[in-house]
């Protein structure tokens, strides 16, 4: 049945989609009614998919470390990376790199 599922296009790009917002593969699995362990075999054995999902996840990453940079530009944007490099003193000497 699992194959089955993943057989069908919509399911496929659903999980491709699940991965872009993030989510992991368990729970895009259970998105579609399959498990992660069927999603890393469907990769496996179909590059294609394996490349569309590796591109959503690149993709998910690349919008965090825009969200991180961002708020590395604003010190009163009250994100602890901006606090970091701002030298915040809240943050402590331990965390703070030298």
């Amino acid at each position: 049945i699992d194959s089955a599922v993943l057989a069908d296009e919509k399911a496929r790009q659903r999980i491709v989609n699940a991965l872009r917002a993030g989510l992991s593969l368990s729970v895009a699995g259970n998105l579609v009614g399959i498990s992660r362990d069927c999603i890393r075999r469907r990769r496996s054995h179909d590059p294609e998919f394996d490349a569309a999902c590796a591109r959503a996840v690149a993709e998910y990453e690349e919008m965090l470390l825009s969200s991180v940079n961002a708020g590395t530009a604003d010190p009163e944007s009250g994100n602890i990376v901006a606090d970091l490099s701002a030298g915040d003193p809240k943050v402590g000497d331990s965390v703070r790199a030298d």
